[in-house]
């Protein structure tokens, strides 16, 4: 089972939502910057990515036992327990997490010179 025991500490999630807002916003801003052909976007790709993960930080640390968090999403993911209506904190989490990832490989297409990432980032 996957339910988490959150704490609700406002001065936890209130840097959450706004850090995981910046980051969600700041995603389509960057995807309509490209449309229009902007091509100086590196620090602004880094600002989202550290803006999510910061948010991640927070997010978890709200958790009454953040420490459990891994051990508690592999297992359920295995054993299959995993389940959209058993835990919205859960699933906000891994989409935050796949969000992350995301954003990082767009900092990194920005910082590198890779053409299979950027055919990969830019693709669409």
């Amino acid at each position: 089972m996957t339910a988490f025991q959150e704490i609700w500490d406002p001065l936890l999630l209130g840097p959450f939502l706004w850090l995981a807002g910046l980051a969600g916003m700041g995603a389509v801003a960057y995807v309509l910057l490209r449309q229009v052909k902007v091509n100086n976007l590196k620090t602004f790709s880094w600002v989202l990515f550290i803006s999510i993960v910061a948010a991640l930080v927070f997010v978890v640390a709200d958790l009454s036992r953040p420490w459990n968090l891994v051990n508690a999403l592999t297992t359920s993911f295995f054993t299959g327990e995993f389940g959209l209506f058993r835990s919205w904190m859960a699933v906000g989490i891994v989409l935050l997490s796949v969000v992350a990832l995301l954003l990082f490989l767009v900092a990194l297409r920005h910082t590198v010179n890779i053409k299979m990432l950027s055919a990969v980032v830019d693709a669409g």
